[in-house]
């Protein structure tokens, strides 16, 4: 018998790729099943799908922009050593974060993003803070969790989206090897994941082997944290 994919086969309910442990996830033992998931299913299952199902969600604006307005300065930022790292205020300046998704959703956002775009340690290596990475992507996502718990209501429920950008060394150009890749967006993942994101927000990408790695590090770390959330990806 050909197997699943190869030219000739027959795809039925027997098939190995309609794998059992998936069924009640959105993925079913359907023969149509390898066109796609089931998109009513999943809706069921995670909210952030049902709400994006039933109307427009809209996103917040850029952290970086309104982290500028603060006009910070060394002593901010910790030290010399960190001095850049936006991440890393949520240690030195617990205040910032709260008062940007608050801004945000009192202006009619759904969805905030949380303060984690590098907080992946192939990044913050550049401020020898690489040991941090998991409890700086779960602290991003318990502060915005924490506000959009504040700022729902059961009309409007908030969202937030676990934000992990492209990182500063791109795959493709042969800046860094994928196992390291790999491993450095399952830990930024994870901590999202445990810190309560509603989804994992893959963005500002360029890189398509970068996203392809950060897609199946995330789906590892949901293994590793036994929660599943859905993935985004934002391409630019």
């Amino acid at each position: 018998m050909a197997k699943h994919g190869d030219t000739g086969h027959n795809c039925s309910e027997t098939c190995p790729h309609h794998a059992s442990h998936l069924e009640g996830r959105g993925w079913g033992n359907s023969v149509h099943d390898h066109l796609g998931y089931h998109k009513e299913k999943r809706a069921e299952l995670f909210p952030y799908l049902g709400a994006l199902r039933d109307r427009v969600l809209v996103y917040d604006g850029g952290t970086g922009t309104e982290l500028f307005k603060y006009n910070l300065t060394v002593e901010d930022y910790g030290g010399l050593e960190t001095e850049g790292c936006p991440e890393w205020l949520l240690r030195t300046r617990k205040d910032i974060m709260p008062a940007i998704h608050g801004r945000y959703f009192d202006a009619g956002a759904d969805i905030v993003e949380t303060n984690s775009f590098g907080s992946l340690p192939h990044v913050l290596c550049e401020f020898n803070l690489q040991d941090h990475a998991y409890d700086l992507a779960k602290e991003a996502a318990v502060v915005a969790r924490n506000v959009a718990n504040d700022f729902s209501t059961v009309d409007k429920p908030r969202f937030v989206s676990g934000s992990l950008g492209p990182g500063t060394k791109l795959i493709s150009l042969g800046h860094i090897d994928w196992d390291t890749l790999f491993d450095s967006y399952v830990i930024g993942s994870a901590g999202l994941i445990a810190g309560g994101a509603d989804v994992i927000l893959i963005e500002t990408c360029q890189d398509i082997l970068q996203i392809k790695c950060a897609v199946l590090a995330a789906r590892e770390a949901m293994r590793r944290e036994g929660k599943e959330v859905p993935i985004q990806v934002q391409v630019t």
